[in-house]
């Protein structure tokens, strides 16, 4: 009985994070409120209340909810790769990149959540640490991933902060200027790598 009360307990709490994620993205993060997400994941306020008593605190959950997410997509994807071939090119590299950010870009609301909490980040420190070692966490994989290809000259700094104008652009449906971004990238891992 105790397992299937906290599969249960776990449930709803995945299900209030996804919901305030949906609440982010498709009416921005100041409309983030205990009652809008018990409303949107269909459960009591004092639910929502019990879990996250702040609403930064839900803000924080819902930030390391959809970073868990991503990391397990892209790690698939990079296993995919690996898996089928044995090794991948950067270009591969490249485009599991860029197709996790249009995947998001196509949920809706995913990767409009990402930008509103980034842009709110620089008000709240927990949620600004938490993006800090996000980021950290992926400059040091793309990094380590590029001095194993023999891209040693190329900075994983770089080409993640080319990547966030990738994803402004598809926020932005410039659908355009982010196929541009994608070349971008993959033109000065070249240029470096020389």
């Amino acid at each position: 009985m105790a397992v299937k009360d906290k599969s249960k307990k776990r449930l709803s709490r995945e299900n209030i994070l996804d919901s305030a994620l949906k609440i982010i993205g498709t009416h921005g993060i100041y409309s983030l409120t205990h009652r809008s997400v018990a409303k949107e994941a269909k459960v009591a306020h004092s639910t929502v209340s019990y879990y996250f008593r702040t609403i930064d605190d839900l803000t924080v959950g819902a930030f390391k909810k959809l970073i868990a997410d991503d990391e397990a997509v892209s790690d698939a994807q990079l296993l995919n790769l690996v898996e089928k071939k044995g090794t991948f090119s950067i270009e591969e590299f490249v485009g599991v990149i860029a197709s996790g950010l249009k995947s998001k870009h196509k949920s809706g609301y995913l990767l409009q959540a990402e930008y509103e909490l980034f842009v709110y980040s620089s008000r709240n420190k927990e949620l600004a640490e938490a993006m800090r070692n996000a980021r950290k966490r992926d400059v040091d994989g793309v990094q380590k991933l590029l001095d194993r290809k023999g891209y040693k000259n190329v900075d994983a700094e770089i080409i993640l902060s080319i990547f966030g104008e990738f994803a402004r652009d598809l926020v932005h449906n410039n659908l355009k200027g982010a196929e541009l971004k994608v070349k971008k990238v993959l033109n000065l891992i070249e240029k470096l790598k020389k």
